[in-house]
């Protein structure tokens, strides 16, 4: 199934239930509609703020290493940190290695 069926077929049942629940208020959703594509585009226009995309710097420096994995290691991927933002991540890989990632 199309993922544009199954989204449409939510939008068609969801406004079959809304519309079943607003005549007893005096409202259908035909009014309803414009309203909540306002308030929809209205937050959608407030999250480009300028500068809020300008690249700065971030005082990051990370690494990214490939080792070998030793044959009773299990799946789990380890995350560790440290005071001042350090922090090392063990990560298992399907190519039988480790990818080790040093952040400083």
């Amino acid at each position: 199934m199309a993922p544009g069926y199954l989204a449409n077929h939510a939008t068609r049942v969801f406004n079959r239930l809304v519309d079943a629940q607003l005549p007893p208020h005096g409202v259908s959703l035909t009014l309803i509609g414009p309203i909540m594509l306002l308030s929809w585009k209205g937050p959608m226009l407030q999250r480009h703020l300028p500068g809020e995309n300008d690249p700065r710097w971030m005082d990051l420096t990370i690494a990214h290493f490939t080792i070998a994995r030793p044959p009773d290691d299990d799946r789990l991927w380890r995350w560790h940190h440290a005071t001042g933002g350090r922090s090392i991540s063990l990560r298992p890989d399907r190519h039988g290695t480790a990818r080790a990632i040093r952040c400083l």
